[in-house]
């Protein structure tokens, strides 16, 4: 036998291998992965709205009193004022 024959079989084999891997990821990963994105690029403006929220759900945010008052109707009817998650962390 040569020398070079089990170079040149090596060298096959691992061209094969290169071939089958870049086929694999062509046909079976790249649409899962496009899927995935296109799942989380669509996500995105709910994520930020989410955060948003969350943000000022964790610095405690309240609106101010201004022009128009949510609870107004309820004061015309004089329907107890139900407590907010602010007074009930703060007992008051």
């Amino acid at each position: 036998m040569k020398q070079h024959f089990w170079n040149r079989d090596l060298f096959e084999l691992a061209d094969q291998l290169y071939d089958w891997l870049i086929k694999f990821l062509k046909e079976e990963v790249w649409p899962l992965m496009m899927g995935v994105s296109f799942f989380f690029f669509l996500a995105i403006p709910l994520l930020i709205v989410l955060g948003i929220l969350w943000y000022l759900d964790a610095i405690h945010w309240e609106p101010e009193h201004g022009r128009y008052k949510v609870g107004e109707r309820a004061e015309v009817w004089q329907v107890a004022e139900v407590p907010t998650a602010h007074t009930l962390r703060n007992g008051t």
